[in-house]
């Protein structure tokens, strides 16, 4: 039997025993956001001189089985497609020379020359940025070859270190195969949240994901299923400041489209303390921003529109520019709140000094209901994703910022 084919058998035996096992388990599971990055787990065969990387953690395990040795994670993939990713496929080919080779479909040529010596496809392990979205990183192919037995290794690595450790071991730089984003594990911050959650430093990410096993589409939860929110209860306010100042760019792939039918809450001078199963069960949601996309401005996810939001209900209110906003562009945003509920903000494409939508008014007067007027004294912030669509999208936040100024 193959290796590849002895990792198959064993692992079909894992799954019986974990679909046995998970009847048995309560259904009664607090709700967890699902990661939208995968683990790339890689193993080692020294006698076989074969580098082995698999998203599935049971493939990976058995292959530890058969002679192979844990290496660790050497990347975070994306789960599904996406507009920046390409799949990541695996190759095989068996003894004299084991080999496994990883190609995206940015390679046609190096996918026809392994086709065409002898080695066989053997599916997806995740995808690939082929592009450097913010907060990614190159991840590097190296190889070897040995000319006397005819046998080829390749290796990846994320690790800039490494890539000069194996380049004076002699290996042979290939190219950068695409780009993987930061998470915890890689950027060593503390408190960055489970692995599997991009980290960008400076910045934040937000992503939806309704690929295979997400269940947007029978989700029981309003805002479930989502990655991003951020919620920060207070903020140093110092003697002698008045309006709070949030600013940041903004960067999407896909999220400003005709059917999204999705928005983002942005709440300054007021706070949010999460309740990750019912947000709107939260009694302080509590806050005055902007939404960005479907406000009831026109058709698609494109538009900013001013919002009160509180626990009885929200108002959305002020200029109304649709369609004004695009994919695959930098835009920089700016907030401000006073303490007398005043806000204003502008949306400026970077590298520009005229904004493409700006407004400005009297936001405590949206505040209506006299049990929760604006929010005078509280100095939080938060960031919400609504999921109202049925679609996926990442946004990346960078340079972002909050502060309190005269």
């Amino acid at each position: 039997m193959s290796h590849s084919s002895s990792i198959r058998a064993a692992l079909a035996a894992s799954i019986l025993f974990l679909v046995t096992a998970s009847s048995q388990v309560s259904a009664a599971i607090p709700y967890q956001p699902i990661p939208p990055l995968t683990p790339l787990h890689h193993t080692y065969s020294a006698s076989a001189t074969d580098h082995f990387y698999t998203i599935n953690y049971a493939e990976s395990y058995y292959s530890t089985q058969i002679g192979y040795t844990p290496q660790g994670i050497a990347a975070y993939l994306e789960r599904s497609s996406q507009p920046t990713a390409s799949p990541f496929r695996r190759y095989w080919k068996g003894p004299p020379q084991v080999e496994h080779v990883y190609l995206t479909d940015d390679y046609p040529d190096e996918k026809s020359y392994v086709l065409s010596n002898g080695y066989v496809a053997e599916g997806i392990e995740g995808y690939l940025h082929i592009q450097q979205v913010p907060g990614s990183i190159p991840l590097y192919r190296l190889g070897k070859f040995n000319a006397n037995t005819g046998d080829l290794v390749h290796i990846y690595t994320s690790s800039n270190w490494e890539l000069q450790t194996l380049l004076s071991q002699g290996w042979t730089y290939d190219h950068i195969a695409g780009y993987v984003q930061l998470t915890s594990t890689f950027s060593g911050i503390p408190g960055t949240g489970p692995d599997g959650f991009p980290v960008i430093p400076g910045g934040h990410y937000m992503a939806r994901r309704c690929g295979a096993n997400t269940g947007c589409q029978s989700e029981t939860g309003f805002r479930n299923y989502y990655v991003g929110y951020r919620s920060v209860l207070s903020t140093g306010k110092l003697t002698g400041t008045y309006r709070q100042i949030m600013s940041f760019d903004l960067w999407s792939p896909d999220y400003f489209t005709a059917s999204q039918h999705e928005h983002i809450a942005i709440g300054l001078h007021g706070q949010l303390p999460l309740d990750m199963s019912n947000i709107d069960g939260s009694t302080a949601h509590h806050a005055l921003g902007i939404l960005i996309g479907e406000s009831d401005c026109g058709v698609g996810a494109t538009s900013v529109r001013v919002e009160a939001f509180w626990p009885t209900g929200n108002a959305v209110s002020g200029t109304c520019v649709p369609n004004a906003l695009s994919n695959n562009v930098t835009y920089t945003f700016r907030i401000t709140v006073t303490d007398a509920g005043e806000i204003s903000y502008t949306v400026t494409p970077k590298g520009s000094t005229t904004p493409i939508i700006s407004d400005s008014l009297k936001g405590a007067k949206l505040f209506t209901d006299p049990r929760y007027p604006f929010p005078a004294g509280k100095t939080g912030y938060f960031i919400v994703p609504a999921t109202l669509g049925n679609a996926d999208y990442s946004l990346y936040f960078t340079n972002f910022s909050v502060s309190w100024q005269p």
